[in-house]
């Protein structure tokens, strides 16, 4: 079976990165894809204006839709048996008409969606819109538990990379990490930076999305936009501890976390979830909550996380997959 991805933004082609250079993943981001929804788009249009024109202009119509079904995959037969990995950050996933030509062009193919962000905290209006269509997918997973419960999804984490491969950063190591959204949860994150800087700590805090009349200067706290992934993490080797604020919207083992476990770093989380996970490890792990009265664990871990928090990568992702189509194709028989 061939394995195309549809992503979107560094991170999730970083964790596909060896199966994309071993040629046994395509991976796709939004501007291969923009193509084809052009060429749908004028399709439409030429659709509407040469209905009633002359053989030529309709010629002209039949060749516009021949580059339509090439748009940059031609490695794909018809007769393939694929299977199409969607990330909800593609804008593919909510160009609806461009999903149903591709199943009606490969027939054996399966489509998976991969939920990386809680529904309604990232673009609402198109997210409202997708779960509306979830019964298009053969699969829907989520990172989010609450969403696996409310909507009856599968829960699966977000994929890992090999973080072992990453180069730490030339620059000094300090205590604590953390790059994110602002969303609604800026003012914790500045008070956590707070907290750090009145107990002597050096973070590197990355704020991104805050309002600028919200914005506080903090030492060590910076605000903009993301830097690209791979520079993410060097900078984040350096790093004692690595933060994960939730806010009680979401409860599951995401980026962040995994990053930690990757990396062999201290976790400062409030989710509530890793502490009764298989991912847990008392030793490697510091509620926000209760950062003051632990935070000689800052200085003292050595253990490991145990080797089972490291099965969330792309194999362990495509086992998960593989075995639960079988289940629901025999569901079926």
């Amino acid at each position: 079976m061939k394995i195309v991805v549809c992503g979107r933004f560094d991170y999730i082609r970083f964790a596909w990165q060896p199966a994309i250079d071993n040629k046994t993943v395509f991976y796709f981001s939004d501007e291969d894809f923009r193509a084809l929804t052009f060429w749908n788009k004028c399709r439409r249009r030429w659709e509407q204006f040469c209905a009633r024109l002359s053989p030529s202009r309709k010629a002209e119509l039949e060749k516009l839709d021949n580059l339509r079904e090439r748009f940059d995959i031609d490695q794909l037969k018809r007769s393939d048996e694929i299977l199409f990995v969607l990330y909800e950050t593609n804008f593919l996933t909510t160009d609806f008409e461009t999903l149903e030509f591709l199943k009606n062009r490969f027939p054996k193919a399966r489509f998976v969606l991969h939920m990386t962000n809680a529904i309604g905290t990232i673009r609402p209006r198109e997210t409202e819109e997708l779960v509306k269509h979830f019964d298009f997918f053969d699969l829907v997973y989520t990172f989010n538990n609450l969403d696996a419960k409310e909507y009856g999804l599968g829960f699966f984490p977000d994929i890992s990379g090999d973080y072992d491969l990453i180069e730490p950063a030339d620059i000094e190591p300090f205590d604590v990490f953390f790059a994110g959204r602002a969303k609604e949860r800026l003012d914790t994150i500045l008070a956590f930076a707070k907290r750090c800087r009145a107990l002597g700590l050096s973070i590197r805090f990355l704020i991104v999305g805050a309002p600028e009349d919200k914005q506080e200067a903090i030492e060590g706290v910076t605000y903009g936009e993301y830097q690209p992934y791979l520079e993410m993490l060097a900078t984040e080797k350096r790093a004692k501890a690595i933060l994960n604020i939730l806010g009680g919207v979401s409860s599951g083992i995401i980026l962040r976390d995994e990053e930690a476990i990757g990396m062999n770093k201290l976790l400062i989380t409030d989710n509530d979830y890793i502490f009764t996970s298989e991912y847990y490890n008392e030793s490697k792990i510091i509620p926000m909550d209760r950062f003051e009265e632990q935070l000689d664990k800052l200085q003292n871990s050595k253990t490991q996380w145990p080797s089972s928090a490291k099965n969330t990568d792309r194999e362990a992702f495509l086992s998960r997959v593989f075995n639960d189509l079988k289940s629901k194709q025999e569901a079926k028989q």
